[in-house]
Order: structure tokens, then C-alpha cells, then sequence
């Protein structure tokens, strides 16, 4: 979508909007995906809307790093499997945004897409206007991956987990086992 954006950016008598049907397909995929997810998310997991669109923000935000990691794993047999630390101690912001560059410069770069698209085509056409959705529906696994690891950084009041009470609420009587009485 980056290179095709470019190509109508830089040769508009060549090239143009891609057929209304490819984009609406990706847009109707992702929605749809969305939403199901986020109902799935209220029905089985009862967290409310908050929680179920902070997990589809989360699922989103891992897009790019599974494509790249299913891609590696396909074309690679030698790289390792590498665990991300769980319940670190916050990072700085600079850090979580060097772990997010990949994702921030596409970002950056289907923004610019976006703007390129609007420059050139002055968006007088439907299948212009659902080209630039597109493009924006593209963006927002990238967004997500960027507002997911800057959130990482906030270093938020956790309460410890509470460890189980495993003693029964009141004494168990013991069976009588003296055979003499």
C-alpha cells in the first residue's frame, strides 16, 4: 500500500487509486475482526468495554511483531524464540520507543501516505475517500504498537496479588481411629 501510495504520488497519469472493492475488503476484514473481538472479549471475559478495547489496542499493537515473527519462522530455521520479560519494571520512554521504531516509521510513513493521497488526488472521487480509509485502517496496528509500548513506560500503582487462604474457615473434626475403644 506504501510503494502504491508512493507510485500515485510521484506518477498520478500512471497510476492510481487501487479498485474500491480491494479496499473496502480490507476495510470491511478489519471491522468486522474489531468488533468481534471485542464483543468476544465482553461475553467471555466480563471486563466491560475498558478492558475489551484495551485488549483489541493490545492485539493490534502485536500485528507487525507476529507478521515479522511468522515471516522469520517461515524463511528461518536458526533464529531463536525469545521471551519478552512479563511485569518488568517500567522502562524509559526513550527505550519503548526505540523497541517501537519499526512501528513508529510506518506509522509515520502511512501517514505521509495519507497526506500524499490527499495532495494528489484533492479526494473528488469516492474510491479515493476509501483508499485514504484504508490507508488509516492500515496505521492503526502501528499507532497501537506505539501507544501500547509509550503505556508501558507509565509506571502504574499495582496492587500485590493476594495470596489464597488455604485454611478451612473452621476446624474439621478427625475421624476416630482408636480400634482399643
Amino acid at each position: 500500500a506504501l510503494a502504491w501510495t508512493a507510485l500515485m504520488t510521484i506518477a498520478p497519469k500512471h497510476f492510481d487509486v487501487p479498485l474500491t472493492a480491494l479496499s473496502g475488503v480490507a476495510l470491511a476484514l478489519f471491522t468486522i475482526k474489531t468488533v468481534k473481538t471485542i464483543w468476544l472479549h465482553r461475553a467471555k471475559v466480563g471486563s466491560g468495554i475498558g478492558g475489551a478495547l484495551a485488549s483489541a489496542l493490545t492485539g493490534l499493537s502485536l500485528s507487525f511483531t507476529v507478521g515479522k515473527g511468522v515471516i522469520a519462522g517461515l524463511l528461518t530455521s536458526s533464529k531463536p524464540f525469545l521471551r519478552t520479560p512479563k511485569c518488568a519494571n517500567a522502562a524509559p520512554w526513550t527505550r519503548a520507543f526505540r523497541i517501537a521504531a519499526s512501528e513508529a516509521a510506518l506509522l509515520l510513513a502511512t501517514l505521509l501516505a495519507i497526506a500524499g493521497t490527499v495532495w494528489v488526488t484533492q479526494v473528488d472521487d469516492p474510491a479515493e475517500l476509501v483508499w485514504i480509509s484504508a490507508l488509516a485502517v492500515m496505521a492503526v496496528p502501528y499507532a497501537a504498537a506505539l501507544i501500547v509500548a509509550l503505556g508501558s513506560t507509565l509506571r502504574l500503582r499495582m496492587r500485590p496479588a493476594r495470596q489464597p487462604d488455604l485454611t478451612p474457615p473452621h476446624p474439621v473434626p478427625q475421624p476416630n481411629l482408636d480400634l482399643a475403644a
